[in-house]
């Protein structure tokens, strides 16, 4: 079997008082309706400057509609949502806590009498204890929500942090995975100086004109200076997925799988690390965002700080920089392929003819010539490495269906779960269940040629 570090056993703390915020804070509600507000202006600007054009062009009065469309969409939008999202956020504030626990494993659950709350543990971006409220902690999520429960030894305390950020119970180890931090570039600043000259000088030639004129233009410009400094959309969320067979990065719109066969080496960052693919191919993984990393007032964190003078969410990253670098590790160590890999491979055969190969292979009470040619214990082995062929690791489990013994059965379960190849998990569990279908092992055999 690979190595691959101690499978952590899920934490449970029990705590006296527990508390979950939902909906954010104010200031997400804050922001939104400033977004809107900016993007209001922006339309704002561009209707008087399309009117001021000529406005009895078609092009000016349509510009002019839909901007004036966008403004009557995003007041009447802003204002209840950001009232309700206020509201929400009052209303949770002051709810009643009460007593019960928190459970983290595969998930974080929040226990509280007869209701059950669960989240994302790779969603958390920091964990710590509140200065002025001494003996309680503060879990804080990517989505705003905020987790707050008594819990007054430190050692505890600890062992949320260290489970958090290490992970639990079965299947793969997940973690955000944010850019990496790029050079420093110009147009940024760039644009704004440009938008800030503009303004400037529209500002002055309008104001010998007309007040009104130069208004309209400055509350344009401030939209569009807004949209370029603190309201801008952030980059979408992406996760980073280690399994025993390879890295999976996970966005909204792609996934790409890197098995551990195509990594040639492992290179520290302070970040987190860089994969080196063996046809040069440089991957970073960056587990620390670059502005947890400023706040944090520590430019190149190292893997053993603990604690300390740290920020949370500093604090939690690097705690997560460690696991990272300790199961990439894990994987790129595992060893040599086992003898019988290339005879659980389908070599060209119908699903149904594999099938029926592997578990006369496999089957040691067969008889005639096919005794004992694979032992049962080996195709265990071969469908747990992870670093093994998909086809191999396919074909053990067709051969493996037809056992009866429920051990070995969750042992192969277990193994399945800890795949971070979704099309492979996939077929491995219909394998398992004798209900592998061509579509699905096509599948599989597409992504492969794809690597």
């Amino acid at each position: 079997m690979d190595p691959m570090p101690v499978e952590r056993p899920p934490l449970v703390v029990a705590s006296p008082r527990v508390r979950v915020q939902r909906f954010g804070s104010p200031s997400d509600a804050g922001k939104l309706l400033a977004r809107l507000l900016a993007s209001a202006a922006v339309a704002g600007g561009v209707i008087y400057l399309s009117f001021l054009a000529n406005p009895s062009e078609s092009f000016g009065g349509v510009v002019a509609v839909l901007g004036f469309f966008f403004i009557v969409v995003a007041l009447l939008a802003s204002v209840p949502l950001g009232g309700a999202m206020v509201w929400t956020w009052l209303f949770a504030l002051f709810s009643r806590t009460r007593g019960g626990a928190l459970y983290i494993g595969r998930s974080l659950c929040v226990e509280r009498g007869q209701r059950l709350d669960t989240f994302a543990p790779a969603d958390v971006v920091s964990v710590g204890a509140p200065r002025l409220a001494p003996g309680w902690m503060a879990i804080r999520l990517e989505s705003g929500d905020v987790i707050r429960a008594e819990i007054s030894d430190p050692a505890d305390r600890a062992a949320i942090a260290e489970a958090i950020a290490d992970g639990g119970g079965r299947g793969p180890w997940i973690a955000p995975l944010y850019a990496p931090p790029s050079p420093r570039s110009l147009a940024r600043p760039l644009a704004i100086a440009v938008t800030l000259f503009a303004a400037l000088v529209t500002f002055i030639v309008a104001e010998l004109f007309s007040r009104s004129d130069a208004l309209a233009l400055l509350t344009g410009w401030a939209g569009l200076l807004a949209w370029l400094t603190v309201l801008r959309p952030g980059p979408a969320r992406r996760h980073l997925a280690i399994g025993t067979d390879g890295v999976d990065l996970r966005g909204e719109g792609a996934r790409r799988f890197l098995p551990f066969t195509r990594i040639e080496r492992l290179e520290p960052t302070p970040y987190g690390a860089d994969l080196v693919l063996v046809e040069g191919e440089r991957v970073p993984l960056s587990v620390v965002a670059p502005e947890v990393t400023l706040l944090g007032n520590a430019r190149k964190p190292s893997p053993t700080v603990r604690g300390g003078p740290e920020s949370p969410a500093l604090s939690l990253a690097l705690r997560r920089r460690e696991a990272l670098l300790q199961r990439l590790q894990a994987g790129l160590g595992a060893g040599e392929a086992l003898a019988g890999e290339e005879r659980l491979a389908s070599q060209g055969l119908s699903l149904s003819a594999w099938r029926e190969a592997v578990r006369g292979l496999v089957n040691e009470g067969a008889p005639g010539y096919r005794a004992a040619r694979l032992p049962t214990e080996q195709a265990v082995r071969i469908l747990e490495r992870g670093r093994a062929a998909p086809e191999a690791r396919i074909g053990a489990a067709l051969a493996l269906a037809g056992s009866t013994d429920q051990a070995l059965r969750q042992r192969l379960r277990i193994a399945i779960e800890d795949c971070a190849d979704e099309p492979t998990q996939t077929a491995l569990a219909l394998a398992l269940e004798d209900q592998l279908y061509p579509s699905t092992l096509a599948r599989v055999q597409r992504v492969g040629e794809r690597r």
